[in-house]
């Protein structure tokens, strides 16, 4: 049902009247001002040594600055062509989450009389998507509809702040290896070969089933997948949340394998942020990709299934399940949901300080998650007792719970990160709040070199040249075992208190499992593992 039926009608009408409105004269000069000196740049000599790799004169100056290497890494940025659906675009632009970007993208990017060039950059973008030359960094700039002055303070801190940020990730890493490399040593030594490969399916045969149920109260529709091992006592109970235009699908293997290890898996379909939300919005039936009433509406998922299973049980399942050892795994925006369950609370406050005009877009996970400002302010209480451990992997939280909105959680975390993740970056979104956990048992599981999504992997090898997403199979094959080992790992410890799957929640084994180059350090901690006062 379309909810406003002018909606899908907006993109259209926007690209056509740009087309036709489209200024004659468009930005031939890019101005930079440096303290009191100003320079400019044509934007037809960018042209020119895009298309033929020659340097024009007043190019020079600049360019030559740079190696050949970097000259030929620069031209090829200027040439990269995206294939963009104008239409998509236009929809995604206008939504609240990509106009705080492109408005804090705009105080870099000024028009030539230094105003904001948030709408200038939004013309540019659909003109150039629509453009038969593609969308790229050149046909931008040449469908800018003024002249462009770049603020370059604003830019050298950016991109500072950007530096600052890959070299803290490195440098945390690099210290992470050390310290693990130090717990290794003094961990009690364990005969690794004595342990089972959990990357294996167990031994017990799966069922699955889709159960559709609806919350009555909440007016929510929601389906899952059950997958139950075939065993003579009840299950102790995993559910499984997704990120953001998640598929109940993407989960298969992490449930099968679960489930035959003795649990009994859920998967979850959260109707305002899933898949199907994202194909409606493509398709003009919503204005914005997701609902910020998700933040609340995917715990109480959580707990509505509970309630339902628990009132099912006896009739349905024959008492097979065992509601009184639930653990829960989420991934992204699951993760944030995972959080609220085992205690974390909104702060409005922290929202309202980090989702400013200055808000930090090298971390993208900020610009979604000021979305819960939407939302009434209300002391929301989300958190289940009856989750007894939550695993999460990369989830989105710094802003919308702060170290105040987490001090609260007292049960077993594993938390897993990635070095390469632009979403919610290691150092920004993840370390911060690790250490904010007052948990007694949690740990830390970094890996290195796989991305947060396929799609990431995919945008970082168009923008650096590289050409990782021919390994992408391997990367999903890689990532899948380390999740499956650290989840039936994690679980069977803390939600089935089985003390013999403890030694692969070691630095040791974390460093002897790892697979090549795909670093992983494991760390079960305590303290505050990097100071970022």
């Amino acid at each position: 049902m379309i909810r406003n039926p002018r909606l899908w009608l907006t993109p259209l009408i926007f690209t056509a009247l740009m087309a036709i409105a489209a200024p004659a004269k468009a930005a031939e000069h890019i101005y930079l001002n440096y303290g009191p000196f100003e320079f400019s740049i044509a934007v037809d000599d960018l042209n020119q040594f895009a298309q033929t790799g020659t340097i024009p004169p007043q190019l020079k100056f600049i360019l030559n600055r740079f190696s050949p290497e970097r000259q030929a890494q620069i031209r090829n940025l200027l040439r990269l062509k995206n294939e963009v659906n104008p239409v998509i675009l236009s929809r995604v632009t206008y939504t609240v989450t990509a106009e705080r970007l492109l408005k804090r993208l705009g105080d870099l990017v000024q028009t030539r009389d230094r105003q904001n060039g948030f709408y200038a950059i939004r013309a540019a973008l659909l003109q150039a998507a629509e453009d038969s030359q593609g969308l790229s960094l050149l046909n931008f700039l040449q469908k800018f509809p003024t002249d462009l002055r770049l603020n370059l303070p604003g830019t050298l801190k950016f991109v500072n702040q950007l530096k600052t940020t890959i070299q803290e990730t490195d440098t945390f890493v690099a210290e992470l290896e050390q310290e693990t490399t130090q717990i290794a040593q003094s961990e009690p030594p364990i005969d690794l070969t004595q342990l089972s490969d959990l990357r294996q399916p167990g031994k017990l045969a799966i069922g699955m089933q889709t159960l559709s149920l609806k919350d009555e109260k909440r007016n929510r529709p929601l389906t899952l997948d059950l997958y139950r091992p075939h065993t003579s006592s009840p299950a102790p109970i995993i559910f499984i949340s997704g990120g953001l235009g998640g598929e109940r699908s993407h989960f298969k293997d992490l449930a099968q394998h679960l489930a035959s290890q003795g649990f009994a898996a859920i998967v979850l379909d959260h109707p305002g942020s899933n898949a199907q939300r994202q194909r409606d919005f493509f398709k003009g039936l919503y204005s914005e990709n997701f609902d910020s009433q998700d933040f609340i509406d995917r715990p109480l998922d959580i707990s509505f299934v509970l309630d339902e299973l628990t009132r099912r049980n006896a009739n349905d399942f024959h008492n097979q399940l065992n509601l009184q050892l639930v653990g829960m795994f989420g991934y992204s925006l699951g993760g944030t949901a995972a959080l609220a369950l085992a205690g974390a609370t909104l702060n409005f406050n922290q929202l309202e300080q980090d989702c400013g005009n200055q808000i930090n877009v090298i971390n993208i996970a900020v610009l979604y998650q000021c979305r819960a400002l939407e939302l009434p302010r209300y002391n929301y209480q989300l958190k289940d007792d009856r989750i007894k451990a939550i695993f999460l992997f990369v989830p989105s939280s710094q802003h919308i719970y702060g170290s105040q909105g987490v001090k609260n959680i007292r049960i077993p975390v594993f938390w897993q990160a990635t070095n390469e993740d632009i979403v919610t970056p290691l150092v920004l979104e993840q370390v911060p709040m690790f250490n904010a956990l007052p948990s007694v048992q949690k740990y830390l599981a970094v890996s290195q070199k796989l991305p947060h999504t396929r799609v990431i992997l995919r945008l970082l090898d168009r923008v650096t040249g590289t050409n990782r997403a021919m390994l992408s199979d391997e990367l999903f094959k890689v990532t899948q075992n380390y999740l499956k080992t650290f989840n039936t790992a994690f679980f069977k410890a803390y939600i089935s208190q089985d003390n013999t799957y403890q030694p692969y929640l070691t630095a040791s084994y974390a460093k002897a499992f790892a697979q090549q180059p795909y670093h992983l350090t494991l760390i079960p901690s305590r303290q505050p593992l990097v100071n970022r006062d």
